[in-house]
């Protein structure tokens, strides 16, 4: 954690380049944080994102989210092998509200958030939350793997289970 101030803290998110010897873990690491446990057990280093089980029981109905932020992107963007990519460096952090009922999971609400601009200070931002299905305006990746929503009918009172957080230092 970053100390703000007294006991205020926040976490500080880096993307490393590891260098050309780093073959089994990639070259590139993006900072992240997120809701859930890591399991060390089912991680695999050419697969960056194995081992995380996303998300933490939750049952609230919040309208947004609020967060500080500071960004400073990268001067090249590059991917995990330590290519250059033809987008430039992007932050991004996102909120996504799930009802999970065995093997089900259906996707209630979506909240997102990227930039590429840098910030010279913390800056504080609220992003609403998106409740049942939704239009192109998100990027394909934050769609569910399963393409499940909740109908949008539904969407006006079902509760979550569960809510997954992520916050990245790069989309390498």
């Amino acid at each position: 954690p970053f100390e703000l101030q007294n006991n205020d803290y926040a976490a500080h998110l880096q993307t490393l380049d590891n260098g050309a010897a780093s073959v089994l873990h990639g070259r590139i690491s993006p900072g992240k944080i997120f809701t859930g446990t890591f399991n060390k057990r089912d991680h695999y280093p050419s697969k960056p994102a194995s081992g995380i089980d996303a998300g933490i029981e939750f049952t609230g109905r919040p309208e947004s989210f609020k967060f500080n932020y500071q960004y400073v992107p990268g001067e090249e963007n590059k991917n995990a092998n330590g290519d250059d990519l033809e987008f430039g460096d992007a932050a991004e952090v996102y909120m996504l509200l799930e009802v999970r009922d065995g093997n089900s999971i259906k996707r209630l609400a979506t909240g997102w958030f990227q930039t590429q601009a840098a910030t010279n200070s913390l800056t504080e931002i609220e992003i609403d939350l998106k409740y049942g299905p939704y239009e192109n305006s998100f990027p394909d990746y934050l769609f569910p793997e399963n393409g499940e929503f909740i109908s949008k009918d539904s969407a006006e009172f079902v509760l979550p289970t569960h809510l997954i957080f992520m916050a990245t230092s790069s989309l390498a």
